[in-house]
């Protein structure tokens, strides 16, 4: 049964064997080797040498040296101090390492972060990296963003303000978003729309259906959300690192920006309605 000492000592730092060996000692009038202590403490012989080692090395207790060395408790008033002068100190240490090491980690994690980003293809699947990525890039989009939008969209309330697109156009980076006529025919569209033309967003009209969802970051990072056959992750998203690959795909946006028209809001477009709209991993 545990003693309120051993609790406390527990409390203190000590681990539940290194309470109990040090009160088994304390309590016993002469120094013991470790079979005597084992019994002593009331755990097995195997057990009682690495805690003997630990407490030694705490300067808790102090032994004799060689084969069948003799362990005696030092007096709390003399062990308990020297311990947290102990701790102190290598206390002292690490806070004195720690601001080298903060240069020296973060100089290694930038490292790593640099050797990820220069994968040429990625493929995304968890809707929670993939906002986040997507938001990453837009802040380190430094001129121009281009956009084709189709459907199916999901519909996010939240998504309305768009701030990551917000932010570029202040910014100064350029936003060009190419839409389906389909998708201009949801009412739950024409608002966020309305408002993201406001903020400087440049949107056209495709009359017809687009090849493909796309989002291409100063014409060299291009991210497309693709459907799948699986159950588990009906739609994964690639992103292609590659400036030749951005160089064509800005010649198929800049052919099918020509081909579009600029979009005129009527009452005539909000007639449909459905569940779908905007989404944050579409490039909106």
């Amino acid at each position: 049964m545990k003693t309120d000492y051993q609790s406390k000592l527990e409390k203190w730092g000590l681990e539940p064997l290194e309470a109990q060996v040090y009160l088994a000692l304390l309590g016993n009038a002469d120094s013991a080797g470790a079979s005597a202590i084992a019994t002593l403490a009331g755990i097995p012989r195997p057990s009682v040498y690495p805690v003997l080692r630990s407490l030694a090395e705490k300067s808790l207790i102090e032994n004799g040296q060689g084969y069948g060395s003799q362990f005696a408790a030092l007096p709390p008033d003399e062990a308990l101090p020297r311990l947290i002068a102990t701790e102190k100190e290598n206390l002292s240490e690490r806070e004195q390492l720690t601001g080298q090491l903060i240069r020296d980690l973060g100089s290694l994690a930038s490292q790593k972060a640099t050797s990820s980003e220069t994968k040429l293809i990625e493929v995304l699947r968890d809707p929670r990296v993939l906002g986040g990525r997507l938001k990453k890039l837009q802040r380190e989009t430094e001129r121009e963003v281009d956009v084709l939008v189709k459907q199916p969209m999901i519909f996010k309330p939240k998504d309305q303000a768009n701030p990551a697109e917000t932010e570029s156009l202040r910014r100064g980076v350029k936003h060009r978003v190419i839409y389906e006529s389909a998708l201009l025919e949801d009412e739950n569209v024409t608002p966020f729309l309305q408002a993201w033309m406001e903020a400087g967003e440049e949107a056209r009209e495709y009359k017809g259906t687009l090849p493909l969802k796309l989002t291409l970051f100063d014409c060299k990072i291009a991210w497309m959300p693709l459907e799948t056959s699986a159950k588990r992750h009906p739609v994964v998203s690639v992103l292609i690192r590659h400036h030749a690959l951005g160089n064509a795909l800005r010649l198929l946006f800049d052919y099918l920006w020509k081909e579009s028209e600029r979009i005129r809001f009527s009452r005539k477009r909000t007639r449909k309605h459905s569940s779908n709209g905007p989404s944050a991993t579409s490039g909106k």
